[in-house]
Parts: C-alpha cells; structure tokens; sequence
C-alpha cells in the first residue's frame, strides 16, 4: 500500500522515535555493568552501598541522556565505556566520603585501602580513555564532553574524600572548584569561552594535579597529603593562569 505524501514526514518521525528509543534501550542494558561494579566494589567495602548504586545509577543515566542527544548516530565505542567506568567508580568515592562526613567517624584502613586502589584504577582510566579514542578512531564531541566532566567529577570528590578522611583541610576543595569557576567566569566574560590549542603542559598539570590528589589517600603517604594537594593546587593555579593570560592576550590583540 502506497502511504500518502502529506503522512509520509509523520511515519518518518515515528520510525526514527521507535529505532531510538530501541538503540537506547539496548546501549542502556549494555552500560549497566558499570553502576553494578560501583555497587560490588561498595558491598566489598562494607559502606553505603544503597548510596552507591543511587549515584551510579544517575550518572550512568546522565550519560545514557547526553548520548543520545549529543552523538549524532555515532557508537558508544570503548572509549567513552572507559571514562563510565571511571565515573562509576568516582560514583563509589562519593558515596564513602558522604558516609564519613555525616557519621563524622574515621574510616578503617582497610576502607582507606580500598578508595585509594578505587581512586587508583580511575586514575589510570584517565588516561587509558583518551589512548583508546584515538587508537580506536572514536574522538568525538560527546566523548571529550564526557572526559572533562568525568575529571572535574573525579578531582571534586578526591579532594572531598581527602577531607572527609582528616587528611586535608577544606582548603583542598578550591582544587576541584577551579574549573567550574573558569567555566562559570565565562558566562560573564565571553572571552574565556574561547578554544584554547592543545598543550602538552595542560594535560600535565592535570595529570600531576590528580595524582598528587590520589596519593594523598594512600594510607602510606597520609602526612604527606597536604604537601601534596599543594603541590597539586600549584600546578593547576599556573596551569589556568597560563590559559587565563592566553585567552586575554588574544582579546586584546583582536
């Protein structure tokens, strides 16, 4: 049966809404290992597992959603599953530091073992997303979206897993604030929301940075902490002070 012209754009509209909610409810049963690792891993630890599951269950959630209007038929690929992963993960560390701060009790050292090889692993998951992109072609403006908020996520609870353990002042939390601050001082000065060119110094700053963060939850290191969140925060203040300066240099040259 020939369907008419003028129903034509409807049945199209329809057929496109029916594939995409198929495509994304087979990519969300696809995805749902992640929040149930955070989940074990919170089970293994003995704390906040229901917590864990909630946190990890919304952020893979907000993924799925920003997938699906952002990614322009293109595939989920191994990438972007690495950087889930790590946000899964950073989903468990949130929930222990909120259990620590609300029952104001210190944290066992088998706990603290255990958020630092969490931390660990999401650690080198920063790193491992990124080689992936680019080895398996997946580069994509969702990914590098994705990226970026998987680190602010992760350096924001680092430095609130720091504090909640004793081991940092809130001072540290003005680490994790840094580029929402910069994204935000952007809305009101436009010219901070231009791009800025790839640098090697960049991406070591903020590899430094998370590093220095994440040995400080090595129970080993524990006096060394604050030194170490400094050094940290003096990376990143030359790192956005660097891009801050190139970005007003180049207003003022146009």
């Amino acid at each position: 049966m020939k369907v008419p012209t003028s129903l034509a754009p409807e049945l199209a509209i329809e057929g496109w809404r029916g594939r995409g909610l198929t495509t994304t409810a087979t990519l969300g049963l696809r995805l749902f290992p992640a929040p149930m690792l955070a989940a074990t891993i919170a089970g293994v630890a003995g704390v906040a597992v229901a917590l864990t599951s909630l946190l990890a269950l919304v952020s893979t959630g907000a993924v799925l959603a920003g997938f699906h209007l952002l990614s322009s038929g293109t595939r989920f690929g191994f990438a972007n599953t690495a950087t889930l992963v790590r946000l899964n993960l950073a989903a468990f560390l949130l929930a222990v530091a909120i259990t620590t701060l609300w029952f104001a009790e210190p944290a066992a050292l088998p706990l603290l073992w255990i958020v630092f090889t969490v931390a660990a692993v999401a650690l080198v998951l920063d790193g491992v997303d990124g080689w992936l992109a680019r080895r398996r072609r997946e580069v994509s403006d969702f990914g590098s979206r994705m990226d970026m908020a998987a680190d602010t996520a992760f350096t924001i609870i680092t430095t609130l897993c720091l504090v909640s353990f004793g081991l940092v002042g809130a001072w540290v939390l003005l680490i994790g604030l840094m580029r929402p601050a910069f994204v935000a001082a952007a809305w009101i000065w436009p010219a901070l929301s231009s791009p800025l060119p790839e640098s090697r110094g960049r991406k070591i700053a903020c590899g430094g940075s998370l590093g220095c963060l994440v040995a400080g939850l090595a129970p080993p290191l524990a006096a060394l902490a604050p030194a170490l969140a400094l050094l940290a925060l003096l990376q990143l203040v030359w790192s956005f002070g660097r891009d801050l300066r190139y970005l007003l240099g180049r207003e003022a040259a146009a």
